[in-house]
């Protein structure tokens, strides 16, 4: 099983989405993917889309939502 971290925003949604699409198309193994997302970053929308691509290939999707507070104690990464 591959295990994937995936950190989208609301901002970032198409190319998420185009790069689940793309690794759940190109697969050899079983995929569980993780998005982690800030809380307020991610509408539910959003969730709905991507777990909805999930669904339709058949792969396990975990949302893991982070509060900015806990984020704040994290080295800054500008990207």
């Amino acid at each position: 099983m591959i295990n994937i971290a995936i950190a989208p925003d609301d901002n970032y949604m198409k190319p998420e989405a185009v790069a689940i699409t793309s690794l759940l198309e190109n697969r050899n193994d079983d995929v569980c993917i993780y998005l982690t997302y800030l809380n307020g970053a991610l509408s539910e929308d959003s969730r709905r889309t991507l777990h909805d691509i999930a669904k339709e290939y058949q792969t396990q999707m975990i949302f893991v939502c982070l509060e900015k507070e806990y984020m704040q104690s994290l080295p800054f990464i500008s990207h």
